[in-house]
C-alpha cells in the first residue's frame, strides 16, 4: 500500500474530532474560541461545524459523532440560558 489517502477531507475531519476530543478532555466542553492561540484552526473549524449544520449541509455521521462528544450546536443560546 501506498498509503494514499482516497478522502483527504474525511480524514482532516477526523484529525479535527480528534483534536476537539482532546481539548474537550481538557476545559470540559467543545466550544473552541475562534482563534484561539493553541490551535486557531480548531476554534475555525468549530465554527465551521456549526454552520454547515445551521444550513442542512452537514451528514447524519458527522452529526452523530459531534453530538457524542456533547458538542454545543448554539453556544450564544446555551450561554444565555443558563444566566
Amino acid at each position: 500500500a501506498l498509503g494514499f489517502d482516497w478522502d483527504p477531507i474525511a480524514t482532516t475531519w477526523e484529525e479535527q474530532l480528534r483534536k476537539l476530543e482532546v481539548y474537550k478532555h481538557r476545559h470540559g466542553d467543545c466550544n473552541v474560541p475562534r482563534g484561539w492561540p493553541e490551535d486557531p484552526s480548531l476554534g475555525a473549524w468549530v465554527g465551521t461545524q456549526r454552520q454547515a449544520k445551521g444550513k442542512g449541509k452537514m451528514s447524519q455521521e458527522y452529526e452523530t459523532k459531534l453530538e457524542a462528544l456533547g458538542f454545543d450546536w448554539d453556544p450564544i443560546a446555551t450561554t444565555w440560558e443558563e444566566q
